[in-house]
């Protein structure tokens, strides 16, 4: 069965839309990791990227700066 363009974009649209809706509980679990474990809460966020390294840094550096850290790239991306 073909489906019209129509009726994929509409799909696509719902499917979008439930995604937005299911990352609110997403990030509240990041956020409760984020104050106990910061760069693992960056990590699952964005990865093994520059942010996870400068959350590690900040995180060895002092908890407080991780975790101020993890919050604006929770908050960001």
């Amino acid at each position: 069965m073909r489906r019209s363009r129509n009726a994929r974009a509409a799909g696509t649209f719902d499917l979008q839309r439930n995604r937005e809706q299911d990352g609110l509980p997403v990030d509240i679990i990041r956020i409760i990791i984020a104050i106990f474990i910061p760069p693992l809460a960056v990590f699952t966020q964005v990865g093994l990227g520059k942010h996870f390294w400068i959350n590690l840094l900040l995180t060895l550096c002092g908890w407080l700066p991780g975790v101020i850290h993890a919050f604006w790239v929770i908050g960001k991306y």
